[in-house]
């Protein structure tokens, strides 16, 4: 696709007609929204679904792009300056070497994201978000508001909450082993691992390091808990049928309307 037929595609997007621009795309075999390298300088995209779309870089400055769905899209090299991103859905996106100079990013989603060679020093956004993404060579990270330097494993508990909400151990197996080569080389023997608990304890860990985690409302039946750190955590109304909490710490854990049914492990007052 020339630069001027993207051009053209951004044009339809700025004026709301972004499923007519998926469509065109379509027609021209490619199932990704490309508007890689496209000029949307304070385009008006608030709440626009942008999801997987191709915005490598694209001008972005200025743009509003509150509420926007981006999950999974391509930022990379893209201009973002002042851009708008209030409560937008980053989930899975590529954030790499972009310019983010006075960008807004409150309430934005940042899971499973990321972001890579890019300086937040003048970037409105939370620590507490940018936790879930997988973070490598970002410079400002001690000017975010929230900003308090890491516990020891608490980069790890950030990553796998999601993945233990949904027992998710392929994906839990493979960030580790996409991991620095430190993490990469504290694995023993990462074929034996057949749980995301198992994949703790090749890295040092008794289990799942999971303190203070927000696991309210999750899915957890017949999860291997096992010695798991789960101090503080919120395990309300969660489904615990089966599981294994043998030697976990629950300590001061929050357990108000839990199904406990079967789990193994746990002395359950009447």
């Amino acid at each position: 696709m020339t630069p001027e037929q993207r051009q053209v595609l951004a044009e339809l997007v700025k004026a709301g007609d972004i499923e007519q621009a998926r469509e065109i795309c379509k027609a021209m075999g490619s199932e990704r929204l490309d508007l890689s390298g496209a000029d949307l300088n304070g385009a008006d995209l608030e709440c626009m679904n942008l999801s997987g779309a191709d915005l490598s870089g694209a001008d972005l400055s200025g743009a509003d792009l509150d509420s926007a769905d981006l999950t999974g899209a391509n930022l990379t090299g893209a201009n973002l300056t002042g851009a708008k991103f209030r409560d937008a859905d980053l989930s899975g996106s590529i954030i790499v070497c972009c310019n983010l100079t006075d960008s807004y990013f409150r309430g934005a989603t940042f899971s499973r994201a990321m972001v890579y060679g890019v300086d937040v020093s003048t970037v409105y956004v939370r620590w507490s978000a940018l936790q879930y993404a997988e973070l490598r060579s970002v410079r400002g990270l001690d000017r975010l508001v929230d900003y308090e330097p890491a516990e020891p494993w608490k980069w790890l508990r950030a990553r796998i909450v999601e993945m233990v909400k949904h027992n998710d151990v392929a994906e839990m197996f493979d960030f580790v082993l996409k991991g620095d080569r430190e993490i990469r080389q504290a694995l023993a023997e990462p074929g034996d691992c057949t749980s995301a608990a198992e994949v703790c304890r090749c890295l040092g860990l008794p289990g799942l390091y999971l303190q203070g985690a927000d696991l309210s409302g999750a899915d957890l039946r017949y999860l291997d808990l096992s010695s798991a750190n789960l101090i503080g955590a919120n395990l309300s109304w969660s489904n615990l049928h089966g599981a294994d909490l043998t030697g976990a710490d629950l300590t001061e854990a929050t357990l108000t309307g839990a199904n406990l049914t079967d789990v193994v492990g746990l002395k359950v007052t009447p």
